[in-house]
């Protein structure tokens, strides 16, 4: 914030430097001097300032405009829009113009041809009260899951610049401050010391600083751009039917082994189920590829997700299209040919073997000419916290049951 500072410091000696006079001829006075000073820092008002000799109004209301650069300056990163720039700048014009101050009197310096200024100072309150949380809630009420980065921003900043608004038009005061403000002459021209000037500057860069804080944060709600819950019950699936892990390393994450590694499992858990029947390496590998060809021909679309009301957890609601065409009548089929196949002299493994040889020839089959059902709409739980979330088993169970009509 130093930077800053320095910047209200120089402007409000700019503003000093256009209003100083000649003592030389002229009784100064110090009480009008001040507020002058004030009246061009808080609400930029020039016609006191343009009266000083060689003093312009455009060169006036230049010193008043770069004392709001600093604050636009820091706006200036988010790319916004010129329109909402301009809002900036207007609010906060309207900003410094709420600072209630009243320049009491001025008594000559017993020691010297300086002036001691007595004003009485109130700042604005309530206009940052709760600022940060009702532009999150705000921001949370919106549809954000398809904007870019930069339309995020904008239009996090529109939300705050709303609230500023709408809180300056409802503006209340603090306690009142009485400075004591000291101008002092040097060769023949009068100013505020660098003391008097800090204490002016501490009551209205507390006002900058806090507005300063909120852009931060307003920056953090844009950019956290959150959990996303339908992308990731979009990735699980991707990667659970299709083997696709870009996605998934993404929203989990992790790295590209680790997604691999939980499709290989999810594949190899299906193989698993067969183990103990005796069948053949080949016929295994046979059936892991068949596994593999059959979730990658899965249809399905994530459609929307929805917050819980009373915690931190989803629900994603997806459409499966259904599988069919797989297993309608093959339990027949696989008899008949099982039947014309087998010999009485076959070991038992031989048997297994020879079953599920011919069953997995007619699945490849069948493969090739998949059809679907009607689609089917699931709500899919997704539980977690703090951008950690997994689906439940029930919300797997769901899915699982749904990708594929099972029915002989």
């Amino acid at each position: 914030m130093k930077k800053v500072r320095r910047t209200v410091v120089a402007g409000l000696l700019s503003a000093a430097m256009m209003v100083s006079m000649a003592a030389c001829g002229t009784e100064f006075d110090a009480a009008e001097y001040v507020k002058t000073c004030l009246e061009l820092r808080t609400s930029g008002e020039t016609t006191e300032s343009t009266k000083t000799e060689g003093r312009t109004e455009e060169q006036a209301t230049a010193d008043y405009e770069s004392s709001l650069n600093e604050i636009m300056a820091e706006l200036a990163v988010f790319d916004l829009s010129e329109e909402l720039s301009d809002g900036y700048r207007q609010m906060l014009k309207d900003l410094y113009s709420k600072v209630k101050y009243e320049v009491k009197d001025a008594k000559k310096m017993d020691d010297g041809d300086g002036y001691m200024v007595t004003v009485e100072i109130q700042d604005v309150t309530y206009i940052f009260d709760g600022l940060c949380d009702a532009v999150k809630d705000a921001f949370d009420g919106q549809e954000t899951g398809q904007l870019s980065e930069q339309e995020r921003y904008e239009l996090a900043f529109r939300l705050l610049l709303d609230q500023m608004n709408e809180r300056l038009a409802k503006v209340s005061y603090k306690d009142t401050r009485t400075l004591e403000i000291e101008v002092t002459s040097e060769n023949s021209e009068y100013g505020i010391s660098e003391k008097g000037y800090s204490m002016l500057e501490d009551v209205l860069q507390e006002t900058s600083e806090q507005l300063l804080s909120v852009v931060t944060e307003v920056s953090t709600i844009a950019g956290d751009i959150g959990f996303d819950a339908a992308a990731y019950v979009d990735a699980c699936l991707d990667l659970l039917t299709k083997g696709e892990i870009a996605a998934y390393t993404k929203v989990a994450d992790c790295t590209e082994e680790q997604a691999t590694a939980v499709y290989d499992g999810n594949i190899e858990s299906m193989v698993d189920m067969m183990d103990g029947m005796g069948l053949s390496d080949e016929l295994l590998d046979g059936y892991r590829q068949f596994y593999k060809d059959l979730y990658s021909k899965a249809k399905y679309e994530v459609t929307d997700a929805k917050k819980m009301d009373d915690k931190d957890d989803y629900v994603v609601m997806v459409e499966i299209w259904p599988m069919t065409g797989i297993f309608n009548g093959l339990t027949d089929e696989l008899a008949t040919a099982f039947t014309e196949q087998a010999t009485v002299d076959m070991t038992m493994d031989s048997s297994m073997n020879l079953m599920y040889q011919l069953m997995l020839d007619k699945l490849n089959e069948r493969l090739a000419n998949v059809g679907y059902k009607d689609a089917q709409t699931l709500e899919i739980e997704v539980v977690g916290g703090n951008n950690t979330y997994e689906i439940t088993a029930e919300g797997y169970a769901l899915i699982d049951d749904a990708l594929l009509d099972v029915e002989n």
